[in-house]
């Protein structure tokens, strides 16, 4: 959820709370960088793949196909 008075982004789950507030992902009470951050496009919020791997996801790249193999 893109909360437009603070300019972050919510995401709430079973047991998870993540705070994206420009560069910094807070996941429950430990902070990491994102690089990139994520942008607001045209009413659409877009994260990097790879802030899945802080909610216990795989993210793998495939050179010889092009493509982004994600695994949770």
């Amino acid at each position: 959820v893109w909360d437009g008075e603070t300019g972050s982004v919510i995401i709430v789950g079973e047991g998870l709370t993540a705070v994206f507030d420009g560069a910094e992902l807070l996941v429950n009470d430990t902070v990491y960088t994102v690089t990139p951050a994520p942008v607001l496009i045209y009413d659409t919020t877009y994260l990097p793949v790879r802030v899945l791997e802080y909610f216990g996801a795989s993210v793998e790249w495939r050179q010889m196909d092009k493509s982004v193999w994600i695994t949770y």
